[in-house]
This record gives structure tokens, C-alpha cells and sequence, in this order.
């Protein structure tokens, strides 16, 4: 990542879920299961409240591209984040068939045009990364949600993805906030 172009933003707490359209059809995954429709699902109910399938169509139509977000708020991990009602945070914008990501302005302006939360706050960004790893825990620790409580951490992206030599896979980091597991064990 050293001189990449990247951001930075908060790791929101929830749970992990993807939103698709491939050849035409539309489906929802919580982190590992492709889930049936239901309607007290939390992530069938995101895909409803933001009317994702119609999203997905209109923009890629007969392409094959995911939506992956973190589900948030009432019942899901303590609510840390503060909300009133589920959210859905988009962190990123896949391309099933090319096995890419879009790039972070793609995002950005997909997210505008679809009046979609994206990702929490950006804490950070820059034409060319160069932290070290004591920096990014200080900058981690002081991470703080809307509603005072520590955010679980920062998540690091290059504004151009790109394929790590050393992880073999799509280049995203995270650093967790010390104080959030503290905070989580009062609990």
C-alpha cells in the first residue's frame, strides 16, 4: 500500500452482507449464506428498505455485480454505532466477472446517485499512504461513533484497487481500536 493512493474510514460494527445481480437475477448473502427471501431478515429487509434489486438492475442490467455493505443498528452487535433503525453502509462496488472492485470515486458517485449510506465518516485520504503501524493504531484509538461510544476501528483502501503480491487477493486493511474491546466488555 506504501505510496498508493488511498482512504480511510471508520469499521463500522455490524454484520457483513452482499446484495447481487447476476444474469438477471437478484440475491442476498449475510458474510457466508446465500439467504431466502424473508421478511424479518435483516439483510432481505436492507435490500427492500434501499430497493437494491431495482438498483442493481437499472445500473448493470444483464452484468453481474455486487452491492457489500455492513447491516447496522437496533439488535445487531450492541448497536455500538448509535442508530435509531437498521442501516446499510456500503463499503464496496464488486464486479462478479472481472473480480474486481470499483475504484473508490465510482463508489462515491454510485452511492450519490442512489442516495445509499456509504461507508462512515472518511477519516482520511491522500495521493500516497505512508503510515506506520503506530500511527494507525493512535489514529484507530481515537476513533469515536456519532454517539460517543469507540468505533471498532479504521478500515484502509486504496482509491485504485489492486491485487496484493503477498495476500494473493483484493488489498484492503483494518485496524482495530484497542479501546473498543474495553468499551465492549463493560458490557
Amino acid at each position: 500500500m506504501w505510496g498508493h493512493p488511498y482512504y480511510i474510514t471508520h469499521k463500522d460494527d455490524g454484520c457483513s452482507g452482499t446484495f447481487f445481480i447476476n444474469a438477471g437475477e437478484f440475491g442476498v448473502c449475510s458474510r457466508r449464506i446465500h439467504l431466502k427471501e424473508s421478511e424479518g431478515n435483516g439483510f432481505w429487509r436492507m435490500a427492500r428498505k434501499y430497493d437494491l434489486a431495482n438498483i442493481l438492475m437499472k445500473e448493470f442490467g444483464d452484468e453481474a455485480w455486487a452491492i457489500q455493505g455492513e447491516v447496522c443498528g437496533p439488535g445487531i452487535q450492541d448497536n455500538h454505532v448509535g442508530l435509531t433503525e437498521l442501516e446499510l453502509h456500503v463499503f464496496n462496488l464488486f464486479d462478479i466477472k472481472a473480480r474486481s472492485y470499483a475504484n473508490y470515486n465510482k463508489l462515491v458517485e454510485f452511492c450519490k446517485k442512489y442516495n445509499l449510506v456509504r461507508v462512515t465518516d472518511i477519516i482520511g485520504e491522500g495521493a500516497a499512504f505512508g503510515f506506520n503501524i503506530e500511527e494507525l493504531v493512535k489514529l484507530a484509538s481515537e476513533q469515536k461513533y456519532p454517539n460517543g461510544c469507540p468505533a471498532e476501528g479504521i478500515v484502509i483502501r486504496p482509491q485504485e484497487g489492486f491485487t496484493s503480491t503477498v495476500l494473493k487477493k483484493w488489498w484492503s486493511g483494518k485496524v482495530l481500536n484497542p479501546l473498543f474491546d474495553i468499551e465492549r466488555k463493560k458490557k
